[in-house]
């Protein structure tokens, strides 16, 4: 049983095919990467396993069942979410507010917010290095310090799987390396989609490659990231060294 399972999936709107019989999934605790260009369908596969879109045809099993025998609290208990959409945009919430709706999931219609629930939120936002911003109010934050706040808030969901659409976005390089690597430290079922390359392939156990809604790779990031590979899908040319400090590959590009 996968946490995360997708048999020939397809998506269309109308007559325009966005994802194309997508097969794949994703092994218990690994971290896999979503890339391709822009376009290629990284965020609608993702709504599609999140339940905002519903897939034109195929299956998408969580954890052995299908996706839809889940009640939506039940999803939540396994699923957190990072998206592209600025759920907090609308209210004016204070920092430490956002971050405590993670925690809807775990209490009864009625129940107050626990000493632990305070506890994980602030601890979440000590991993992302807003604690000291837990006060403030959400609107007043740049558009990183928001991203972070976010990926606090589903740090603090507790699940068991989590989705990230460009959760990188925003970030300075500080951040995006410290919190894509406590992300990998959690040890939870992971799947994320990016754009930095080099993010994807120090940081994750697999690489799945979209390119025009099909799944053209997917396997390791020494599998995955060759010259021939780079230039087919991003039409780039590509110089790829090994870091000799962590053992890892850097791609630059010329």
């Amino acid at each position: 049983m996968k946490p995360i399972e997708i048999k020939n999936l397809s998506y269309s709107i109308g007559d325009k095919d966005l994802l194309k019989n997508i097969c794949m999934h994703i092994d218990h605790g690994k971290m896999v990467a979503l890339v391709g260009p822009n376009g290629s369908g990284k965020s609608t596969l993702l709504k599609n396993i999140y339940r905002v879109l519903k897939p034109t045809a195929g299956d998408i099993l969580i954890d052995g069942k299908d996706q839809d025998a889940y009640k939506h609290r039940e999803m939540a208990t396994k699923m957190s979410v990072v998206s592209q959409e600025d759920i907090g945009s609308h209210f004016d919430f204070s920092v430490i507010e956002i971050v405590m709706t993670g925690r809807f999931t775990h209490k009864g219609l009625l129940d107050n917010h626990s000493d632990l629930d305070m506890e994980k939120a602030l601890s979440a936002l000590e991993k992302v290095d807003m604690r000291d911003f837990h006060d403030r109010s959400y609107l007043s934050l740049s558009g990183g310090e928001k991203q972070r706040v976010m990926i606090a808030r589903a740090i603090c969901q507790d699940s068991s799987i989590m989705i990230l659409d460009e959760p990188t976005n925003h970030l300075d390089i500080k951040h995006q390396l410290a919190i894509v690597s406590y992300i990998k430290e959690l040890g939870i079922t992971t799947f994320l989609a990016v754009h930095d390359i080099n993010i994807a392939a120090n940081a994750c156990d697999a690489l799945m490659v979209l390119k025009a809604g099909e799944l053209k790779y997917y396997g390791t990031p020494e599998e995955v990231l060759t010259k021939e590979v780079l230039s087919e899908v991003f039409d780039v040319d590509a110089y790829i060294v090994e870091n000799k400090e962590t053992n890892k590959r850097n791609i630059l590009f010329y």
